[in-house]
């Protein structure tokens, strides 16, 4: 698989460590989740754009400010978006920015999307793959997912997705990763209870309800996408 179908896609690297999964969404701006970068300043990381692998090839980018959203703290996941504005990248077939879903977006039950990155396969073991690999989930009832982890956890911020065979999921190292549908990103990989376990949802930020904290933050840099 070539990260060429996901030309979006970027891996975080924090002090020559692999974190976490972005998106671009202007040539200066990648879109990741708040838990990824909170605990780093800009000369800590770098951004990997244009690459199938983790660690190698690719583009490689520095990053000159962090954005958090005002209302993001730990423990909580709420709000949990952030961005960094980056060394401009060079717009290639394999380097683009994704367009991101409207202010209105409402997730609906049952529809699917794609998720990609170089999160571990197995939860029980400290592994990450060194190739991208993606896969499709269905979103699941935001009642039943707040039924599952409680409504105080899971915000009108966030919504849900899982396959019903338990086979399919995010999991640690895909976090900030993108959630797409109709070539929109809709969602960014937040977090869940373990990994393609059948009844734990993965919990996804709604990026529409941060599109306007997007939009402020990146202002007219997204025209020249």
């Amino acid at each position: 698989m070539s990260v060429c179908p996901f030309p979006y896609l970027v891996a975080l690297v924090a002090q020559k460590s692999f974190i976490c999964g972005g998106s671009i969404i202007a040539p200066s701006w990648i879109l990741t989740a708040a838990h990824c970068i909170d605990r780093y300043g800009p000369t800590d990381l770098i951004v990997r754009a244009g690459s199938p692998y983790r660690t190698q090839f690719g583009t490689i980018s520095s990053v000159k400010r962090l954005f958090l959203h005002q209302n993001y703290k730990r423990p909580s996941f709420d709000f949990d978006v952030g961005l960094l504005l980056i060394s401009p990248l060079k717009i290639t077939p394999c380097i683009r920015c994704i367009a991101l879903a409207p202010a209105s977006f409402k997730p609906k039950t049952g529809s699917l999307g794609r998720i990609s990155g170089w999160g571990r396969t197995d939860p029980l073991e400290n592994f990450y793959p060194e190739y991208v690999r993606a896969t499709i989930v269905p979103i699941v009832d935001q009642k039943e997912c707040r039924f599952r982890y409680g409504k105080h956890h899971v915000t009108r911020n966030m919504f849900c997705a899982e396959d019903h065979q338990g086979l399919r999921d995010a999991c640690q190292g895909d976090s900030g990763g993108p959630f797409v549908q109709d070539d929109r990103l809709v969602g960014i990989v937040s977090w869940g209870s373990g990994c393609a376990s059948y009844g734990d949802p993965g919990v996804y930020t709604n990026v529409g309800r941060m599109r306007k904290w997007i939009d402020l933050v990146v202002g007219n840099d997204r025209m020249n996408c």
